[in-house]
Protein backbone atom coordinates (compact mmCIF):
# COMPACT_ATOMS: atom_id res chain seq x y z
CA UNK A 1 0.00 0.00 0.00
CA UNK A 2 1.79 3.30 -1.01
CA UNK A 3 1.31 6.34 1.52
CA UNK A 4 -1.27 8.24 0.08
CA UNK A 5 -3.27 4.96 0.27
CA UNK A 6 -2.53 4.28 3.58
CA UNK A 7 -3.31 8.28 4.28
CA UNK A 8 -6.66 8.10 2.64
CA UNK A 9 -7.65 5.23 5.09
CA UNK A 10 -6.79 7.13 8.12
CA UNK A 11 -8.50 9.93 6.96
CA UNK A 12 -11.89 7.54 6.93
CA UNK A 13 -11.53 6.01 9.76
CA UNK A 14 -11.34 9.14 12.22
CA UNK A 15 -14.16 10.76 9.79
CA UNK A 16 -16.33 7.41 10.71
CA UNK A 17 -15.56 7.53 14.60
CA UNK A 18 -16.60 11.30 14.95
CA UNK A 19 -19.71 10.56 13.02
CA UNK A 20 -20.54 7.78 15.49
CA UNK A 21 -19.45 10.03 18.84
CA UNK A 22 -21.85 12.68 17.11
CA UNK A 23 -24.88 9.86 17.27
CA UNK A 24 -24.25 8.85 20.23
CA UNK A 25 -24.06 12.57 21.92
CA UNK A 26 -27.26 13.07 20.12
CA UNK A 27 -28.90 10.21 21.95
CA UNK A 28 -28.11 11.13 25.14
CA UNK A 29 -29.06 14.82 24.55
CA UNK A 30 -32.38 13.37 23.71
CA UNK A 31 -32.87 10.91 26.73
CA UNK A 32 -31.49 14.32 28.94
CA UNK A 33 -34.57 16.56 27.44
CA UNK A 34 -36.94 13.53 27.63
CA UNK A 35 -36.15 13.58 31.41
CA UNK A 36 -36.14 17.18 32.02
CA UNK A 37 -39.67 17.41 30.39
CA UNK A 38 -40.61 14.15 32.86
CA UNK A 39 -39.15 15.84 35.90
CA UNK A 40 -40.88 19.51 34.76
CA UNK A 41 -44.13 17.23 34.15
CA UNK A 42 -43.59 15.54 38.21
CA UNK A 43 -42.86 19.18 39.24
CA UNK A 44 -45.97 20.76 37.58
CA UNK A 45 -48.01 17.60 39.52
CA UNK A 46 -46.86 17.92 42.77
CA UNK A 47 -47.36 21.92 42.46
CA UNK A 48 -50.79 21.29 41.54
CA UNK A 49 -51.12 18.60 44.39
CA UNK A 50 -49.80 21.06 46.56
CA UNK A 51 -52.23 24.09 46.02
CA UNK A 52 -54.97 21.66 45.83
CA UNK A 53 -54.29 20.48 49.60
CA UNK A 54 -54.15 24.26 50.68
CA UNK A 55 -57.09 25.40 48.72
CA UNK A 56 -59.18 22.21 50.88
CA UNK A 57 -57.52 23.01 54.22
CA UNK A 58 -58.40 26.67 53.63
CA UNK A 59 -62.07 25.62 53.17
CA UNK A 60 -62.47 23.39 56.09
CA UNK A 61 -60.97 26.03 57.96
CA UNK A 62 -63.24 28.89 57.02
CA UNK A 63 -66.58 26.82 56.89
CA UNK A 64 -66.26 25.64 60.19
CA UNK A 65 -66.81 27.94 63.52
CA UNK A 66 -65.71 25.36 65.77
CA UNK A 67 -62.33 24.33 64.50
CA UNK A 68 -59.41 26.19 66.61
CA UNK A 69 -58.73 29.78 65.87
CA UNK A 70 -55.23 28.40 65.02
CA UNK A 71 -56.20 26.72 62.05
CA UNK A 72 -58.24 29.47 60.65
CA UNK A 73 -54.93 31.77 61.52
CA UNK A 74 -52.65 29.26 59.40
CA UNK A 75 -55.53 28.81 56.65
CA UNK A 76 -55.40 33.25 56.41
CA UNK A 77 -51.38 33.18 56.01
CA UNK A 78 -51.48 30.53 53.98
CA UNK A 79 -53.57 32.76 51.59
CA UNK A 80 -51.77 35.59 51.84
CA UNK A 81 -48.35 33.94 51.33
CA UNK A 82 -46.72 35.29 48.42
CA UNK A 83 -44.28 32.30 48.41
CA UNK A 84 -44.38 28.92 49.53
CA UNK A 85 -40.85 29.53 50.43
CA UNK A 86 -41.25 32.54 52.53
CA UNK A 87 -43.50 30.91 54.88
CA UNK A 88 -41.57 30.93 58.96
CA UNK A 89 -43.55 30.03 61.97
CA UNK A 90 -41.82 30.82 65.80
CA UNK A 91 -42.59 27.59 67.69
CA UNK A 92 -44.91 26.73 69.91
CA UNK A 93 -46.74 27.46 66.52
CA UNK A 94 -50.13 29.02 67.46
CA UNK A 95 -51.92 25.70 65.14
CA UNK A 96 -52.70 22.54 66.16
CA UNK A 97 -51.55 18.69 64.81
CA UNK A 98 -54.03 18.06 62.18
CA UNK A 99 -52.75 21.44 60.04
CA UNK A 100 -48.89 20.88 60.63
CA UNK A 101 -49.43 17.16 59.48
CA UNK A 102 -51.15 19.08 56.46
CA UNK A 103 -48.51 21.37 55.89
CA UNK A 104 -45.78 18.06 56.45
CA UNK A 105 -47.70 15.83 53.82
CA UNK A 106 -47.41 18.88 51.29
CA UNK A 107 -44.16 20.18 51.88
CA UNK A 108 -42.14 17.16 51.74
CA UNK A 109 -42.24 16.07 47.98
CA UNK A 110 -41.38 19.11 47.29
CA UNK A 111 -37.38 19.28 46.11
CA UNK A 112 -36.99 22.31 48.10
CA UNK A 113 -39.43 22.83 50.77
CA UNK A 114 -39.66 25.73 53.43
CA UNK A 115 -37.62 26.10 56.18
CA UNK A 116 -40.72 26.28 58.24
CA UNK A 117 -39.53 26.65 61.98
CA UNK A 118 -36.40 28.97 62.80
CA UNK A 119 -33.73 28.29 65.59
CA UNK A 120 -35.78 27.75 68.79
CA UNK A 121 -34.57 29.06 72.22
CA UNK A 122 -33.98 26.48 74.71
CA UNK A 123 -35.89 28.48 77.33
CA UNK A 124 -38.91 27.22 74.69
CA UNK A 125 -38.04 23.72 74.54
CA UNK A 126 -40.50 22.70 77.12
CA UNK A 127 -43.14 24.22 75.83
CA UNK A 128 -43.03 22.66 72.28
CA UNK A 129 -45.93 20.47 71.08
CA UNK A 130 -46.84 17.69 68.89
CA UNK A 131 -47.64 20.33 66.13
CA UNK A 132 -43.78 21.62 66.43
CA UNK A 133 -42.52 18.14 66.50
CA UNK A 134 -44.05 17.79 62.91
CA UNK A 135 -43.03 21.21 61.55
CA UNK A 136 -39.04 20.69 62.62
CA UNK A 137 -39.09 17.21 61.50
CA UNK A 138 -39.74 19.05 57.99
CA UNK A 139 -37.80 21.66 58.43
CA UNK A 140 -35.32 19.43 59.19
CA UNK A 141 -35.91 17.39 55.69
CA UNK A 142 -34.50 20.82 53.57
CA UNK A 143 -31.18 20.00 54.69
CA UNK A 144 -30.79 16.40 53.16
CA UNK A 145 -29.16 15.92 50.13
CA UNK A 146 -32.17 15.67 47.42
CA UNK A 147 -31.48 12.16 46.26
CA UNK A 148 -30.20 10.75 49.85
CA UNK A 149 -31.95 7.41 50.91
CA UNK A 150 -32.13 9.52 54.04
CA UNK A 151 -34.48 12.31 52.43
CA UNK A 152 -36.45 9.67 50.97
CA UNK A 153 -36.90 7.91 53.80
CA UNK A 154 -37.45 11.30 56.22
CA UNK A 155 -39.85 12.88 53.61
CA UNK A 156 -42.11 9.56 54.13
CA UNK A 157 -42.73 9.60 57.98
CA UNK A 158 -42.32 13.86 58.51
CA UNK A 159 -46.14 13.53 59.45
CA UNK A 160 -45.50 10.97 61.88
CA UNK A 161 -42.99 13.19 64.56
CA UNK A 162 -43.64 12.89 68.15
CA UNK A 163 -41.37 13.77 71.48
CA UNK A 164 -40.11 10.91 73.30
CA UNK A 165 -38.61 12.13 76.12
CA UNK A 166 -38.00 15.62 74.70
CA UNK A 167 -36.62 14.11 71.26
CA UNK A 168 -38.10 14.25 67.77
CA UNK A 169 -38.92 10.65 67.02
CA UNK A 170 -40.60 9.45 63.39
CA UNK A 171 -42.10 6.18 62.54
CA UNK A 172 -41.46 5.05 59.49
CA UNK A 173 -43.42 2.28 57.34
CA UNK A 174 -43.18 -1.41 59.15
CA UNK A 175 -41.22 -0.05 62.01
CA UNK A 176 -42.24 -1.76 64.97
CA UNK A 177 -41.24 1.35 66.97
CA UNK A 178 -40.57 5.26 66.55
CA UNK A 179 -36.69 5.86 65.96
CA UNK A 180 -34.83 9.24 66.72
CA UNK A 181 -34.95 11.51 64.02
CA UNK A 182 -30.97 11.61 64.01
CA UNK A 183 -30.94 8.13 63.45
CA UNK A 184 -33.42 8.66 60.28
CA UNK A 185 -32.22 11.75 59.27
CA UNK A 186 -28.49 10.20 59.27
CA UNK A 187 -24.89 11.87 60.20
CA UNK A 188 -24.94 15.58 60.24
CA UNK A 189 -21.44 16.17 58.30
CA UNK A 190 -23.69 15.20 54.85
CA UNK A 191 -25.68 18.14 55.64
CA UNK A 192 -22.94 20.69 54.96
CA UNK A 193 -22.02 23.01 53.99
CA UNK A 194 -25.18 24.60 55.48
CA UNK A 195 -26.37 23.25 58.79
CA UNK A 196 -29.80 23.12 60.30
CA UNK A 197 -30.30 25.67 63.73
CA UNK A 198 -28.18 23.84 66.49
CA UNK A 199 -31.15 23.47 68.62
CA UNK A 200 -32.85 21.42 65.55
CA UNK A 201 -30.12 19.10 66.19
CA UNK A 202 -30.38 18.95 69.67
CA UNK A 203 -33.82 18.47 69.62
CA UNK A 204 -33.65 15.66 66.86
CA UNK A 205 -31.51 13.55 69.41
CA UNK A 206 -27.96 14.32 67.82
CA UNK A 207 -25.15 13.21 69.96
CA UNK A 208 -22.71 16.37 70.96
CA UNK A 209 -19.76 14.28 69.48
CA UNK A 210 -21.42 14.78 66.11
CA UNK A 211 -22.18 18.55 66.58
CA UNK A 212 -18.04 18.73 67.70
CA UNK A 213 -16.96 17.14 64.60
CA UNK A 214 -19.58 19.95 62.33
CA UNK A 215 -17.98 22.49 64.35
CA UNK A 216 -20.48 23.55 67.18
CA UNK A 217 -18.31 24.46 70.49
CA UNK A 218 -18.35 23.17 73.85
CA UNK A 219 -19.74 26.26 74.95
CA UNK A 220 -22.71 26.38 72.50
CA UNK A 221 -23.58 22.81 73.34
CA UNK A 222 -23.55 23.52 77.01
CA UNK A 223 -25.93 26.35 76.29
CA UNK A 224 -28.19 23.87 74.05
CA UNK A 225 -28.97 22.28 77.55
CA UNK A 226 -27.21 18.95 77.09
CA UNK A 227 -26.07 17.23 80.15
CA UNK A 228 -23.17 17.08 81.24
CA UNK A 229 -23.18 13.02 81.26
CA UNK A 230 -24.00 13.86 77.50
CA UNK A 231 -21.13 16.12 77.25
CA UNK A 232 -18.22 13.64 77.42
CA UNK A 233 -19.47 11.57 74.11
CA UNK A 234 -18.08 14.39 72.07
CA UNK A 235 -15.80 16.51 74.80
CA UNK A 236 -12.74 16.22 76.73
CA UNK A 237 -12.42 16.78 80.84
CA UNK A 238 -9.37 19.16 79.66
CA UNK A 239 -12.14 20.95 76.76
CA UNK A 240 -14.90 21.38 79.43
CA UNK A 241 -12.80 22.72 82.60
CA UNK A 242 -12.38 25.92 81.36
CA UNK A 243 -15.84 26.71 80.49
CA UNK A 244 -16.47 27.39 84.10
CA UNK A 245 -19.82 25.72 84.10
CA UNK A 246 -18.50 22.22 86.06
CA UNK A 247 -17.05 21.28 89.50
CA UNK A 248 -14.60 18.61 89.99
CA UNK A 249 -17.43 16.56 91.51
CA UNK A 250 -19.68 17.49 88.26
CA UNK A 251 -17.21 15.64 86.07
CA UNK A 252 -16.91 12.51 88.18
CA UNK A 253 -20.74 12.57 88.20
CA UNK A 254 -21.03 12.88 84.26
CA UNK A 255 -19.28 9.64 83.93
CA UNK A 256 -15.48 10.82 83.18
CA UNK A 257 -13.08 8.67 84.23
CA UNK A 258 -9.62 9.38 86.77
CA UNK A 259 -7.61 9.51 83.67
CA UNK A 260 -9.73 11.92 82.33
CA UNK A 261 -9.98 14.26 84.98
CA UNK A 262 -6.22 14.21 85.56
CA UNK A 263 -5.49 15.05 81.92
CA UNK A 264 -7.72 18.09 82.61
CA UNK A 265 -5.98 18.70 85.65
CA UNK A 266 -8.63 17.76 88.19
CA UNK A 267 -7.78 16.19 91.46
CA UNK A 268 -9.41 12.30 91.61
CA UNK A 269 -9.45 12.89 95.75
CA UNK A 270 -11.39 16.98 94.95
CA UNK A 271 -13.97 15.12 92.45
CA UNK A 272 -14.74 12.40 95.00
CA UNK A 273 -13.01 9.36 93.54
CA UNK A 274 -12.52 7.02 96.39
CA UNK A 275 -8.82 5.05 96.64
CA UNK A 276 -10.44 2.22 94.70
CA UNK A 277 -11.53 3.70 92.10
CA UNK A 278 -8.53 5.14 91.47
CA UNK A 279 -6.62 2.14 91.73
CA UNK A 280 -9.07 0.41 89.62
CA UNK A 281 -7.78 2.60 87.01
CA UNK A 282 -3.83 1.69 87.14
CA UNK A 283 -2.86 4.90 89.36
CA UNK A 284 -0.09 4.11 91.72
CA UNK A 285 -0.39 4.25 95.57
CA UNK A 286 2.43 7.01 94.77
CA UNK A 287 -0.02 8.80 92.64
CA UNK A 288 -2.71 8.83 95.12
CA UNK A 289 -0.25 10.03 97.81
CA UNK A 290 0.32 13.18 95.64
CA UNK A 291 -3.26 14.01 94.64
CA UNK A 292 -4.14 14.12 98.02
CA UNK A 293 -5.21 10.98 99.36
CA UNK A 294 -4.36 9.77 103.15
CA UNK A 295 -2.67 6.37 104.35
CA UNK A 296 -6.13 5.01 105.31
CA UNK A 297 -7.75 5.96 102.12
CA UNK A 298 -4.78 3.94 100.24
CA UNK A 299 -5.32 0.69 102.63
CA UNK A 300 -9.07 0.80 102.61
CA UNK A 301 -8.82 1.03 98.61
CA UNK A 302 -6.68 -2.18 98.20
CA UNK A 303 -2.85 -0.99 98.49
CA UNK A 304 -0.67 -3.11 100.03
CA UNK A 305 1.79 -2.07 102.76
CA UNK A 306 4.16 -2.44 100.32
CA UNK A 307 2.80 -0.21 97.99
CA UNK A 308 2.25 2.40 100.76
CA UNK A 309 5.96 2.13 101.97
CA UNK A 310 7.09 3.11 98.26
CA UNK A 311 5.02 6.17 97.95
CA UNK A 312 6.00 7.13 101.43
CA UNK A 313 3.18 6.51 103.76
CA UNK A 314 2.91 5.04 106.64
CA UNK A 315 1.92 1.42 106.99
CA UNK A 316 0.82 2.05 110.56
CA UNK A 317 -0.96 4.96 110.06
CA UNK A 318 -2.54 3.17 106.88
CA UNK A 319 -3.88 0.56 109.38
CA UNK A 320 -1.71 -2.28 108.80
CA UNK A 321 -0.99 -4.58 111.55
CA UNK A 322 2.63 -5.40 112.53
CA UNK A 323 1.91 -9.01 111.51
CA UNK A 324 0.60 -7.87 108.15
CA UNK A 325 3.35 -6.01 107.59
CA UNK A 326 5.95 -8.67 108.17
CA UNK A 327 3.89 -10.85 105.71
CA UNK A 328 4.36 -8.29 103.47
CA UNK A 329 8.28 -8.33 103.62
CA UNK A 330 8.79 -5.41 105.60
CA UNK A 331 12.02 -5.36 107.58
CA UNK A 332 12.35 -4.76 111.49
CA UNK A 333 13.96 -1.07 110.18
CA UNK A 334 11.30 -0.68 108.19
CA UNK A 335 8.39 -1.02 110.55
CA UNK A 336 10.10 0.80 113.04
CA UNK A 337 10.09 3.68 109.99
CA UNK A 338 6.64 3.24 109.72
CA UNK A 339 5.91 3.92 113.35
CA UNK A 340 5.68 0.21 114.89
CA UNK A 341 7.03 0.42 118.69
CA UNK A 342 9.17 -2.40 119.78
CA UNK A 343 6.53 -4.16 121.58
CA UNK A 344 4.04 -4.08 118.38
CA UNK A 345 6.62 -6.47 116.96
CA UNK A 346 7.80 -7.96 119.96
CA UNK A 347 3.91 -8.61 120.67
CA UNK A 348 2.53 -9.16 117.18
CA UNK A 349 5.27 -10.33 114.90
CA UNK A 350 7.61 -12.68 117.78
CA UNK A 351 10.63 -10.53 117.29
CA UNK A 352 13.85 -11.29 119.97
CA UNK A 353 15.70 -8.60 121.53
CA UNK A 354 18.57 -9.03 119.38
CA UNK A 355 16.76 -8.56 115.96
CA UNK A 356 14.79 -5.00 117.51
CA UNK A 357 17.91 -4.44 118.44
CA UNK A 358 19.70 -4.90 115.21
CA UNK A 359 16.40 -2.97 113.33
CA UNK A 360 17.12 -0.27 115.03
CA UNK A 361 15.37 0.17 117.89
CA UNK A 362 17.08 1.79 121.46
CA UNK A 363 17.75 1.18 124.87
CA UNK A 364 14.01 3.25 125.60
CA UNK A 365 12.15 0.92 123.48
CA UNK A 366 13.28 -1.72 124.38
CA UNK A 367 12.60 -0.60 127.93
CA UNK A 368 8.78 0.01 127.03
CA UNK A 369 8.77 -3.33 125.18
CA UNK A 370 8.84 -4.93 128.58
CA UNK A 371 12.70 -6.72 127.87
CA UNK A 372 14.28 -7.20 131.61
CA UNK A 373 17.06 -4.70 132.48
CA UNK A 374 19.17 -7.53 132.94
CA UNK A 375 18.65 -9.28 129.50
CA UNK A 376 19.66 -5.49 128.08
CA UNK A 377 22.82 -5.92 130.28
CA UNK A 378 23.47 -8.92 129.09
CA UNK A 379 22.74 -9.69 125.68
CA UNK A 380 22.79 -6.01 123.77
CA UNK A 381 25.38 -4.74 126.81
CA UNK A 382 24.05 -1.96 127.48
CA UNK A 383 25.20 -0.19 130.65
CA UNK A 384 23.69 0.51 133.59
CA UNK A 385 23.76 4.94 133.07
CA UNK A 386 22.72 4.16 129.65
CA UNK A 387 19.45 2.60 130.79
CA UNK A 388 18.91 4.87 133.60
CA UNK A 389 19.42 7.60 130.71
CA UNK A 390 16.59 5.46 128.55
CA UNK A 391 14.04 5.37 131.48
CA UNK A 392 15.09 2.50 133.73
CA UNK A 393 14.56 3.37 137.26
CA UNK A 394 16.77 3.34 140.20
CA UNK A 395 14.56 0.87 141.72
CA UNK A 396 14.66 -1.34 138.85
CA UNK A 397 18.66 -0.93 138.50
CA UNK A 398 18.64 -1.76 141.98
CA UNK A 399 17.11 -4.94 141.48
CA UNK A 400 18.81 -5.84 138.46
CA UNK A 401 22.22 -5.88 140.59
CA UNK A 402 23.19 -2.35 140.66
CA UNK A 403 23.12 -2.66 144.61
CA UNK A 404 24.74 -0.17 146.17
CA UNK A 405 24.29 3.63 146.67
CA UNK A 406 27.46 4.52 144.65
CA UNK A 407 26.66 2.42 141.72
CA UNK A 408 23.41 3.95 141.72
CA UNK A 409 25.12 7.61 141.25
CA UNK A 410 27.54 6.50 138.79
CA UNK A 411 24.46 5.56 136.74
CA UNK A 412 22.96 9.07 136.92
CA UNK A 413 20.37 8.36 139.88
CA UNK A 414 20.06 11.71 142.02
CA UNK A 415 19.93 11.24 145.79
CA UNK A 416 15.93 11.39 145.46
CA UNK A 417 15.48 8.60 143.34
CA UNK A 418 17.97 6.64 145.77
CA UNK A 419 16.56 7.60 148.45
CA UNK A 420 13.20 6.71 147.20
CA UNK A 421 14.32 3.17 146.43
CA UNK A 422 13.57 2.67 150.39
CA UNK A 423 16.99 0.77 150.24
CA UNK A 424 19.38 3.42 151.81
CA UNK A 425 20.59 5.16 155.02
CA UNK A 426 21.45 8.75 155.12
CA UNK A 427 24.65 7.23 155.93
CA UNK A 428 24.68 4.41 153.03
CA UNK A 429 23.50 7.65 150.63
CA UNK A 430 26.59 9.80 152.18
CA UNK A 431 29.29 6.98 151.82
CA UNK A 432 27.78 6.67 148.38
CA UNK A 433 28.98 10.19 147.26
CA UNK A 434 26.10 11.99 148.16
CA UNK A 435 26.88 15.45 149.82
CA UNK A 436 23.69 15.32 152.45
CA UNK A 437 25.38 18.04 154.64
CA UNK A 438 21.97 20.00 155.62
CA UNK A 439 18.31 19.80 155.88
CA UNK A 440 17.93 21.52 152.62
CA UNK A 441 19.80 18.32 150.84
CA UNK A 442 17.67 15.71 152.83
CA UNK A 443 14.51 17.38 151.69
CA UNK A 444 16.00 17.83 148.28
CA UNK A 445 16.74 13.96 148.00
CA UNK A 446 13.42 13.00 149.35
CA UNK A 447 13.85 12.72 153.22
CA UNK A 448 10.36 13.22 154.65
CA UNK A 449 9.83 16.42 157.46
CA UNK A 450 10.24 13.60 159.82
CA UNK A 451 13.04 12.04 158.51
CA UNK A 452 14.93 15.30 158.96
CA UNK A 453 13.02 15.87 162.39
CA UNK A 454 14.87 12.27 163.45
CA UNK A 455 17.93 13.24 161.97
CA UNK A 456 17.80 15.94 164.55
CA UNK A 457 17.84 19.09 162.71
CA UNK A 458 15.59 21.79 164.52
CA UNK A 459 12.14 23.29 163.66
CA UNK A 460 13.57 26.46 162.44
CA UNK A 461 16.47 24.49 160.23
CA UNK A 462 13.35 22.42 158.82
CA UNK A 463 11.42 25.27 158.59
CA UNK A 464 14.76 27.21 156.19
CA UNK A 465 14.95 23.38 154.52
CA UNK A 466 11.54 24.49 152.81
CA UNK A 467 9.07 22.25 154.82
CA UNK A 468 5.42 23.75 155.16
CA UNK A 469 4.36 24.82 158.54
CA UNK A 470 1.60 21.82 158.01
CA UNK A 471 4.65 19.48 157.19
CA UNK A 472 6.11 20.74 160.63
CA UNK A 473 3.43 19.82 162.65
CA UNK A 474 2.74 16.23 160.49
CA UNK A 475 6.48 15.34 161.53
CA UNK A 476 5.88 16.76 165.77
CA UNK A 477 7.62 19.89 165.76
CA UNK A 478 6.56 22.14 168.38
CA UNK A 479 9.47 23.76 170.02
CA UNK A 480 10.80 26.66 168.03
CA UNK A 481 7.65 27.13 166.32
CA UNK A 482 7.82 31.29 167.66
CA UNK A 483 11.46 30.62 166.61
CA UNK A 484 11.27 29.79 163.49
CA UNK A 485 8.46 32.81 162.36
CA UNK A 486 5.57 31.24 162.53
CA UNK A 487 2.37 33.45 164.14
CA UNK A 488 -0.23 32.39 166.38
CA UNK A 489 -2.63 32.77 163.54
CA UNK A 490 -0.02 30.65 161.35
CA UNK A 491 0.29 27.78 164.04
CA UNK A 492 -3.70 27.53 164.88
CA UNK A 493 -4.50 27.54 161.51
CA UNK A 494 -2.81 24.40 160.88
CA UNK A 495 -4.48 22.87 164.19
CA UNK A 496 -1.92 24.38 166.91
CA UNK A 497 -3.38 24.35 169.98
CA UNK A 498 -2.63 23.49 173.79
CA UNK A 499 0.78 23.35 172.27
CA UNK A 500 1.29 27.34 171.26
CA UNK A 501 2.80 27.43 174.97
CA UNK A 502 5.16 24.82 174.06
CA UNK A 503 6.08 26.06 170.92
CA UNK A 504 7.43 29.50 172.94
CA UNK A 505 4.26 31.78 172.40
CA UNK A 506 3.08 34.02 175.10
CA UNK A 507 -0.43 34.88 176.48
CA UNK A 508 0.21 38.68 175.49
CA UNK A 509 1.09 37.26 171.75
CA UNK A 510 -2.25 35.41 171.52
CA UNK A 511 -3.94 38.02 173.30
CA UNK A 512 -2.05 40.86 170.62
CA UNK A 513 -3.34 37.91 167.70
CA UNK A 514 -7.26 38.97 168.83
CA UNK A 515 -8.15 35.95 170.52
CA UNK A 516 -10.50 35.73 173.27
CA UNK A 517 -9.60 34.63 176.76
CA UNK A 518 -11.57 31.78 176.84
CA UNK A 519 -9.21 30.58 173.68
CA UNK A 520 -6.10 31.64 175.61
CA UNK A 521 -7.39 28.98 178.60
CA UNK A 522 -7.99 26.53 175.58
CA UNK A 523 -4.25 26.73 174.43
CA UNK A 524 -2.85 26.18 177.94
CA UNK A 525 -2.52 29.43 179.37
CA UNK A 526 -2.89 29.96 183.31
CA UNK A 527 -4.85 32.40 184.69
CA UNK A 528 -1.79 34.95 185.85
CA UNK A 529 -0.64 34.52 182.47
CA UNK A 530 -4.13 35.82 181.19
CA UNK A 531 -4.04 38.43 183.84
CA UNK A 532 -0.50 39.67 183.07
CA UNK A 533 -1.65 39.33 179.25
CA UNK A 534 -4.26 42.16 180.00
CA UNK A 535 -7.36 39.87 179.87
CA UNK A 536 -10.08 41.50 182.82
CA UNK A 537 -11.41 39.65 185.48
CA UNK A 538 -14.64 39.78 183.73
CA UNK A 539 -12.78 37.90 180.49
CA UNK A 540 -11.24 35.55 182.75
CA UNK A 541 -14.52 34.61 184.40
CA UNK A 542 -16.10 34.34 181.29
CA UNK A 543 -13.12 31.83 180.57
CA UNK A 544 -13.82 29.76 182.82
CA UNK A 545 -11.84 30.62 186.09
CA UNK A 546 -14.88 31.28 188.42
CA UNK A 547 -14.33 30.60 191.87
CA UNK A 548 -13.20 33.40 194.17
CA UNK A 549 -9.92 30.90 194.74
CA UNK A 550 -9.38 31.15 191.08
CA UNK A 551 -9.06 34.79 190.62
CA UNK A 552 -7.13 35.68 193.98
CA UNK A 553 -4.63 32.78 192.45
CA UNK A 554 -4.48 34.83 189.18
CA UNK A 555 -3.75 38.15 190.55
CA UNK A 556 -7.27 39.85 190.51
CA UNK A 557 -7.76 42.20 193.16
CA UNK A 558 -11.03 42.28 195.11
CA UNK A 559 -11.98 45.29 193.63
CA UNK A 560 -11.75 43.59 190.39
CA UNK A 561 -13.67 40.75 191.55
CA UNK A 562 -16.06 42.66 192.65
CA UNK A 563 -16.27 44.64 189.43
CA UNK A 564 -16.59 41.41 187.62
CA UNK A 565 -19.75 40.31 189.30
CA UNK A 566 -18.58 38.57 192.39
CA UNK A 567 -21.39 39.67 195.02
CA UNK A 568 -21.10 39.83 198.93
CA UNK A 569 -17.26 39.81 198.73
CA UNK A 570 -15.52 41.77 201.81
CA UNK A 571 -11.76 39.62 201.49
CA UNK A 572 -10.38 37.13 199.97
Amino acid sequence: MTRLEAGLEAALLEASTREEAARKEAAEASVREAAARREAAEARTREESLSKRLVAFEARAASTSSGPLGEVALAQLLSRAPALHEMRFEAPVPFGLDAAQTLAASFAVLDNPPRLIADVPVAKHDSLRAADAVLIATTLLSYLPPLSEHRHRLAEAVASATWVHGTLHVLLDGAAAPQSLAEVAGAVHLMQPELPPPTHLKLAGYPTGELKAVGISAKECQELGFELSQMRHGFSALELTPLGYYSAVDLKIGGFSVHECKEAGVSAKEAGFSAAEVKAEGFSATECQEAGYTAIELKCGGYSAQECKVAGMSVKEAGFSAAEAEDEGLTVAECRTAGFSADDLKEGCGFRLLELSDGGFEARDLLGAGFPIQQLMAECAYEAHELHAAGASALALLDAGVHTAQLLRAAGCTAAEVKGTGAFSREQMVDGGFPLKDATDLRDCGFTCAEVKQEGYSCKQASEAGFSLYELKQAGYVEGLQEAGFTIVEALEVGYGEQLQAAGYTCEAFRAAGYPCVEARAAGFSGAEARAAGYSCSEAKFAGWTTAREMKAAGYTLAEARASGYKGMTKW
